[in-house]
C-alpha cells in the first residue's frame, strides 16, 4: 500500500521503534464520511431507546467485537 501511495508510514522521531501509519487524502475522506455517516446512524438507532438504554445497546454492540480480540486469560479462543 505504502509503495502504491496509499499510505505513509513514519517513524516517530522520539523513538524509532514506534510508527505512524497515515492514509492519504482520500482515503482520509472517505474514513471521514464514513465516520460522520455511523454517528449519525447511531444517534438515531438510540433516539427511540428509553433513557439508559442506549448504553446497554451500545455495550451489547460492542461485544462482537471484543470477543474477536484474543483474551490474554486464555491459552487458545473460546477456551474456558
Amino acid at each position: 500500500m505504502q509503495k502504491r501511495g496509499l499510505i505513509a508510514i513514519r517513524t516517530d522521531p522520539r523513538d524509532g521503534r514506534s510508527h505512524s501509519i497515515l492514509a492519504d487524502a482520500e482515503r482520509k475522506a472517505v474514513h471521514d464520511e464514513l465516520s460522520s455517516q455511523h454517528l449519525r446512524a447511531s444517534a438515531g438507532c438510540s433516539a427511540c431507546l428509553r433513557k439508559g438504554r442506549a448504553g446497554s445497546l451500545i455495550d451489547l454492540l460492542g461485544r462482537p467485537q471484543q470477543s474477536s480480540v484474543p483474551s490474554r486469560d486464555h491459552d487458545e479462543p473460546g477456551e474456558d
